[in-house]
């Protein structure tokens, strides 16, 4: 087994940033030993937890920034997105399905749902300071969370 790695980026609120995410996060994950696809699926959720990070009612609308982190083991990848701002209530959203109405979703909205259908783990924290902390959670090399 190897050594588990962990890499910590702060990214400050500029859009020509997120391609710069986008490929970093895709990148490793596919270092991690997950296929294209797999890639494709961490990184649109990690890039959705970004955006909403620096695009929702950030603390500091003039200067908005966030921190990405991400933990590589063996059997995850799991990516840590905080950021000051306002509070939201993340757990009264479900995951999507393919049968429902994405036309109520015009104006926004299908970002949480999203990561928690395309991610093993979703978890949202609220700390002091308004400080937001999303967890996505991975499971890669053939693990599976308990209970799958």
């Amino acid at each position: 087994m190897s050594e588990d790695v962990e890499y910590t980026i702060v990214i400050t609120g500029f859009q020509e940033q997120f391609h710069r995410i986008r490929n970093l996060v895709h990148f490793i994950a596919l270092q991690q030993g997950v296929d294209e696809q797999e890639a494709d699926i961490i990184e649109r959720a990690v890039a959705e937890a970004c955006h909403n990070a620096l695009f929702h009612e950030p603390a500091d609308p003039g200067d908005p920034s966030f921190e990405l982190e991400m933990h590589l083991s063996d059997s995850a990848i799991k990516s840590v997105v905080r950021n000051r701002g306002a509070a939201f209530d993340f757990d009264d959203v479900e995951p999507f399905s393919v049968d429902q109405d994405f036309m109520a979703y015009s104006e926004g909205g299908l970002g949480i749902p999203m990561m928690k259908r395309l991610m093993d783990e979703v978890y949202y924290e609220r700390k002091p300071e308004e400080l937001n902390v999303v967890t996505l959670i991975k499971y890669i090399n053939d693990q599976k969370k308990e209970g799958d």
